[in-house]
C-alpha cells in the first residue's frame, strides 16, 4: 500500500509540472566545438543599421576555441581560458569577444518557445594587462537586434561599459517575456584593428551569460496603469464604511480628480499636484484622503491564481505651507469587504504603519498567494472633514504600488495584441484597409457630404497554450478585451457600443463596407464612451470559452454602435498599429483533467407566444413579437408579449452507472423585425404545457430569470444566452427525479421584453421552430436551438471539482460524513435546500443526494471512502 501511495503522490505532483520551465541554457556549457549554430546559440557579427548587415555566421578558426568574422577579421572570438596572443587573458567558463568601431561581435540566443525566460550575465575586461591596458568597451543586451547597437542605451535590455579587468559587471536578472523566434543578443562594440597583423587587441571583453525558462511573470503599476475609467482592469477606486457599504469613486475632473460623489469627505488625486485640499504631492504617485467613517480604497483583483509579490510606499502629501501632516494609519489588506478588519492577523492586513511627516516614506513589500477573484486593498483611515467646504485637510497620505504575479503552475494568465484591425463604412466599397493606427466608432465622413455608420473588426492569434499538455484539457476562467480611445468628434453625443462575436474568415487587407461578415450575437453588456485617453475593458468570457472548447486558432470580435448615429457623430479607437495601446486579448485559464466530449444541437419541440391578460396568443406562427405592438393589436399595447420554448433532451438521460457533465450551454435565438429595440430577458419555465393550448390568460407563468439581458443585435441576427447553470440543474433533476416541474428529458424557456411596461412601438420578433421547417433562410437559420457540449462518465470520486482525485475530495467527503437522505432513515435529512417543492415518498434519491454519496445509498458512509481511495489509487 505505502508503494501505490507513494507512486500515486508522484504522479498526482508530476501533473502539475511544466515541461518548458526550467530549462535553461548556458553559452558556455552550450558549447559544441565547430558548430554554429549551436542548438539555440549563433555567433555572428552585425553592422550598424536597421537592419544592419550581417556577415555570416562566424567560421570555426581551430585551436583551442578561436572564432572570426571570416571575411571581416576584425571581430573574433574565444571560448575557454586563454593567455597568449591578441593580448587576450581570460578565465575557464568564460567566453572572450572582440569588435570594432563599425562591427559588433553578437552571441545570439533564440527562443524555443513563447514564455518567460530570466537572464543574468557578466562581462568583464579581458586583456593581458602585462602587454596592454583595457580600452573602456561598451556592452550590451538586446532583444531583437537587428544592427549594432552603436550608442542607444534605451534600446538595450542592458548597456554599460567595461573599464578594467577586475571590475565585473553584473546587471541584476533580466525577466523578459518573449515569443517563439524571439532573439537576446550579448554584444559589444569595440574600436578599428587592423585585421590580424593587430595581434595585441585593448577592447577584449570576456562574459558569460545563462538563460533560463522561467514561470510566467505580469505586472501591474498603480500609476502606470491608470486610466480615467473605474473600474479600471483589475484596479477599482472606491470607498468602504463599517457595514460593508461600498461607494465606487466617480470621476470629478480636472488634472486627476476623483470623489466618493454620495459622501464627499472621501478623495482621490493622480499625479502631480499643488494647490487646494491642503495637498501638495509628487508626479508618479496617487494620493488618497480618507474620514473615520468611511475609508478610501484604491482594490486590485487578482486575475488568476498563483503567488504576488506587492511592494510600494506611503508618505504624507499634505502641503506643509499651510497645514501641518497630521497622523494616518495606512494598510494593505487582503479580501477588504469594509473598513473593520484585523489590522494584527497578517493573514489579512499585509502591512500596518502610521505615516507621521512628508518626508518619511513607509515602505513595503510582502508575498501572497492568491487565488483568482481574490483581491489587494491599499487604503488609509482619516479624520472628519465638512464635505468641500472643508478645503485644506491634514491627513493627505501618497502611495504607490507595484504587483508582481506568477501563476501557479496549473494556471495561466496571458494578454495577446491584435493580430489584424480594420474598420469598414456599411453600404460602401471602402475600408481603413488595416492601416490606419486608430478607427473610428460611429458616424465617419468618409467623403464631402458623405457618412457612413462604422463597424471594426479585431483578430486574435489564440495563443499555443490552447494545445494542453497530455492529459489535459484547457478551461479560460476570465476572458476581456481591453482597447484604449483616443478622442472623440466636436460635439459629442454619448451612444452606446457593444462587442459581436465574428467568424475568423475575414482578412483586413480586403474587406470593405460591402463585403464585411455580418456579427454574430452581441456578446457584452453595452458601455458608454468612457472618456477621451482612456483604457476599458469588456468582458468576453462566455463566448472566448466556446471558441477554446471547438479548437479554433483565432478568435475575432467586432465593434459598433448600438444605434444609427448622426452624422459625424463617433469615438476613436487605437488598432495594432499603435503598439503602446494595442487592442488586447486579456485571458485567464487553467488546466483541468481532459475529458471527452461532444457537441449536439437540439431543434425546440415546440414554442408559443401570448399576451398576458389579452385574448392574443400565438401558436403556428413563424415568428412571435415580443414587447408591444399597437398597430397590429389597437388598444392592447400596455400588454408585453411573451414566448415559450420546450427542447427533449433524451442525452440527458444518463444510462445506468454514469454520470454526465455539461460543460456548456447555450440558447440560440434569431431576430427577425424590429420597431423599436428593446433588450430580452430569459428565463426558466416548467415544462407543463402545451403550445397549443396557450392563450393570453392560460400561460405558463415565466420563472427566474437567466443571466443579464440581451440587447437588439439586429434584424436576422442571432442572440446566443449562456443558460449552463440551468441545464445543469435539469440535469440533476433529471438524474434523481425530484422536481415536480420537469418532465424527463425536457427543458423549458420564457423570453420576455425588457425593460416591461413600454407602449407602441417596443417590440421586436423573433423566428419560432415554423421558420425552421419552412427551410433555409436569411441569417443564422431558423427558430430557438440549444446547444449543448456534454460527456458521460463513471459515477466520479472527484468530489471537490478540482484537478484531479486528492485529499480536497477527503476533505468533501468528510464535511457530509455520516449524514443521510433517506426518506426512511431515522435522523436523516434532506440534501437539497428546494426540498420544501417535493411530496413526501419513501424511494431513496427523492430528497436528493449528499455531495460525497458516490453510490448513491443515501448514506455518506466507509462504502464511499473505500470508492474513493480505490479510485486514488487506481489514477
Amino acid at each position: 500500500m505505502k508503494i501505490k501511495l507513494s507512486l500515486l503522490l508522484v504522479l498526482l505532483f508530476a501533473g502539475f509540472a511544466s515541461a518548458t520551465v526550467g530549462d535553461s541554457w548556458n553559452l558556455y556549457n552550450d558549447y559544441v566545438s565547430g558548430t554554429n549554430p549551436n542548438g539555440a546559440w549563433e555567433y555572428t557579427s552585425l553592422e550598424a543599421g536597421n537592419p544592419g548587415y550581417e556577415d555570416g555566421p562566424f567560421g570555426y578558426k581551430g585551436g583551442p576555441g578561436w572564432w572570426w568574422d571570416q571575411s571581416y577579421t576584425q571581430c573574433m572570438m574565444h571560448v575557454g581560458a586563454y593567455n597568449g596572443g591578441y593580448g587576450l587573458d581570460m578565465a575557464a567558463g568564460e567566453v572572450g569577444i572582440n569588435s570594432n568601431a563599425a562591427w559588433h561581435t553578437v552571441l545570439q540566443w533564440t527562443a524555443p518557445q513563447a514564455g518567460t525566460y530570466k537572464i543574468d550575465a557578466t562581462f568583464i575586461g579581458s586583456v593581458d594587462t602585462s602587454v596592454i591596458s583595457q580600452t573602456p568597451t561598451p556592452v550590451y543586451i538586446q532583444k531583437n537586434l537587428v544592427g549594432a547597437n552603436t550608442g542607444t542605451p534605451g534600446d538595450a535590455l542592458y548597456y554599460g561599459t567595461v573599464t578594467d579587468t577586475t571590475t565585473p559587471l553584473a546587471p541584476d536578472s533580466i525577466i523578459v517575456t518573449l515569443d517563439a523566434g524571439d532573439t537576446i543578443s550579448f554584444a559589444c562594440g569595440g574600436i578599428n584593428h587592423e585585421g590580424y597583423s593587430e595581434l595585441l587587441r585593448s577592447d577584449w571583453v570576456a562574459l558569460t551569460a545563462n538563460i533560463e525558462q522561467v514561470p510566467d511573470q505580469f505586472t501591474w503599476n498603480l500609476v502606470d496603469d491608470y486610466a480615467v475609467v473605474n473600474p479600471n482592469g483589475e484596479w477599482k477606486y472606491t470607498s468602504y464604511e463599517p457595514s460593508g457599504w461600498e461607494g465606487s469613486f466617480s470621476y470629478k475632473g480636472g488634472p486627476g480628480w476623483w470623489w466618493h460623489s454620495v459622501y464627499s469627505q472621501c478623495l482621490m488625486h493622480v499625479g502631480e499636484y499643488s494647490g487646494g485640499y491642503g495637498l501638495d504631492m509628487a508626479d508618479g504617485e496617487i494620493a488618497i484622503n480618507s474620514n473615520p467613517a468611511w475609508y478610501t480604497a484604491i482594490k486590485w483583483t487578482a486575475p488568476f491564481t498563483g503567488n504576488f509579490e506587492i511592494s510600494g510606499s506611503y508618505v504624507g502629501s499634505v502641503d506643509t505651507a499651510l497645514i501641518s501632516q497630521a497622523p494616518v494609519n495606512v494598510y494593505v489588506v487582503k479580501n477588504m469587504v469594509n473598513c473593520v478588519f484585523n489590522t494584527s492577523d497578517p493573514n489579512v492586513t499585509l502591512f500596518n504603519g502610521t505615516v507621521v511627516d512628508t518626508v518619511t516614506p513607509l515602505a513595503y513589500t510582502r508575498s501572497v498567494h492568491l487565488t483568482e477573484g481574490e483581491s489587494i486593498s491599499f487604503t488609509c483611515n482619516g479624520y472628519t472633514h465638512e464635505g468641500y467646504s472643508d478645503l485644506i485637510r491634514n491627513d493627505w497620505v501618497a502611495l504607490t504600488a507595484n504587483i508582481i504575479g506568477t501563476p501557479d503552475p496549473n494556471c495561466g494568465y496571458v494578454t495577446v495584441p491584435s493580430c489584424e484591425d480594420t474598420c469598414v463604412f456599411t453600404g460602401t466599397s471602402i475600408s481603413d484597409k488595416g492601416s490606419d493606427s486608430n478607427i473610428p466608432v460611429g458616424s465617419f465622413q468618409y467623403s464631402t457630404g458623405s457618412f457612413a455608420q462604422t463597424e471594426s473588426y479585431f483578430k486574435f492569434h489564440v495563443p499555443d497554450f490552447i494545445e494542453a499538455p497530455a492529459g489535459k484539457q484547457i478551461r479560460i476562467t476570465s476572458a476581456r478585451v481591453a482597447f484604449w480611445t483616443k478622442t472623440k468628434s466636436s460635439p459629442f453625443v454619448g451612444f452606446d457600443s457593444g462587442l459581436f462575436a465574428l467568424g475568423n474568415q475575414w482578412s483586413e487587407n480586403t474587406l470593405s463596407g460591402n463585403n464585411h461578415p455580418a456579427m454574430g450575437a452581441l456578446e457584452t453588456m453595452k458601455w458608454s464612451y468612457p472618456g477621451d485617453s482612456t483604457r476599458f475593458v469588456v468582458d468576453i468570457l462566455g463566448y472566448a470559452q466556446s471558441v477554446a472548447s471547438s479548437g479554433q486558432e483565432y478568435l475575432s470580435v467586432g465593434l459598433k454602435a448600438l444605434s444609427s448615429q448622426p452624422n459625424g457623430n463617433l469615438y476613436r479607437v487605437f488598432t495594432r498599429e499603435d503598439s503602446l495601446h494595442a487592442p488586447r486579448l486579456i485571458l485567464s485559464y487553467t488546466y483541468v483533467d481532459k475529458i471527452e466530449s461532444e457537441w449536439i444541437e437540439i431543434q425546440g419541440i415546440e414554442d408559443t407566444g401570448s399576451y398576458p391578460g389579452s385574448t392574443t396568443y400565438w401558436d403556428t406562427e413563424r415568428a412571435i413579437f415580443i414587447g408591444t405592438c399597437d398597430a397590429v393589436w389597437p388598444g392592447e399595447n400596455v400588454v408585453q408579449g411573451e414566448m415559450y420554448m420546450k427542447f427533449y433532451l433524451p442525452q440527458l438521460i444518463v444510462p445506468a452507472g454514469k454520470d454526465i457533465f455539461i460543460h456548456y450551454a447555450v440558447l440560440r435565438t434569431q431576430v427577425v423585425g424590429c420597431g423599436a429595440p428593446i433588450g430580452l430577458t430569459f428565463h426558466k419555465l416548467d415544462d407543463f404545457w402545451v403550445s397549443s393550448q396557450v392563450t393570453g390568460s392560460n400561460h405558463p407563468i415565466p420563472g427566474a430569470q437567466i443571466g443579464d439581458p440581451e440587447f437588439y443585435p439586429g434584424n436576422y441576427q442571432g442572440i446566443w444566452h449562456n443558460v449552463t447553470e440551468y441545464a445543469r440543474s435539469a440535469v440533476i433533476a433529471y438524474e434523481t427525479g425530484n422536481d415536480p416541474n420537469r418532465l424527463d428529458g425536457y427543458l423549458s424557456f420564457a423570453v420576455k421584453p425588457n425593460p416591461t411596461g413600454l407602449s407602441d412601438p417596443w417590440w421586436l420578433r423573433i423566428f419560432t421552430m415554423e421558420e425552421t421547417a419552412a427551410g433555409p433562410g436569411p441569417g443564422i437559420g431558423g427558430g430557438p436551438a440549444l446547444l449543448l457540449n456534454y460527456s458521460y462518465s463513471p459515477l466520479s470520486p472527484n468530489i471537490s471539482g478540482g484537478n484531479g482525485v486528492n485529499f480536497d475530495d477527503f476533505a468533501a467527503l468528510a464535511f457530509n460524513w455520516q449524514k443521510c437522505s433517506d426518506p426512511t432513515g431515522i435522523g436523516c435529512e434532506l440534501a437539497w435546500t428546494e426540498a420544501s417543492l417535493w411530496l413526501n415518498t419513501d424511494e431513496c434519491g427523492y430528497w436528493g443526494f449528499f455531495n460525497g454519496d458516490l453510490n448513491l445509498d443515501c448514506y455518506v458512509d466507509f462504502d464511499d471512502l473505500k470508492f474513493i481511495v480505490d479510485s486514488w489509487l487506481l489514477e
